[in-house]
């Protein structure tokens, strides 16, 4: 039996979607805005081992992102920091680009400047977080605003952690 594929294919034309391992995704990415770092990291991990789809580097690289900033969240900089580094450069992606580049940014294959130049949404997110996490609140909330703001339909992570600063 092959997994059930769900979801509007990307710009490949392939929906990378089951409904198993998104369910998992779902609860990791909403548990995110609630705070309970632990949760993502747990659920991240089952969405990733659910994946039975051809994409394993496009979903180590979301899973990746959220488990990097919960980790981070966690207090446990170290470890967020080796589990990117540990991930490798040269990634068969499928559509998880903005991912990938956000993943290579914060494993400092990309510096900060010629990132920010190309940076969607999720990139200026990841980018706010860091400067969370480097105690530079007042370039986090800018970046957090700037997100929002470039979306009507709302950018919730950021305006979760805008609503804290």
């Amino acid at each position: 039996m092959s997994p059930v594929q769900e979801g509007i294919p990307g710009k490949s034309n392939y929906s990378p979607s089951t409904f198993k391992r998104n369910i998992y995704f779902f609860i990791a990415e909403s548990s995110m805005a609630t705070g309970d770092y632990n949760t993502v990291i747990e659920y991240m991990d089952k969405a990733y081992d659910a994946n039975q789809l051809r994409d394993k580097d496009d979903f180590l690289v979301s899973t990746a992102f959220y488990k990097y900033m919960a980790m981070r969240k966690l207090g446990r900089h170290d470890e967020a920091i080796e589990m990117v580094k540990a991930i490798p450069n040269g990634l068969d992606i499928i559509d998880n680009h903005s991912y990938y580049d956000a993943i290579m940014y914060l494993k400092g294959r990309t510096s900060r400047e010629r990132f920010e130049g190309r940076a969607d949404s999720l990139g200026r997110y990841a980018m706010a977080m860091v400067d969370l996490f480097e105690d530079n609140s007042d370039d986090a909330k800018e970046k957090f605003t700037q997100v929002t703001n470039d979306n009507p339909k709302g950018y919730w992570l950021a305006e979760v952690e805008l609503s804290k600063l």
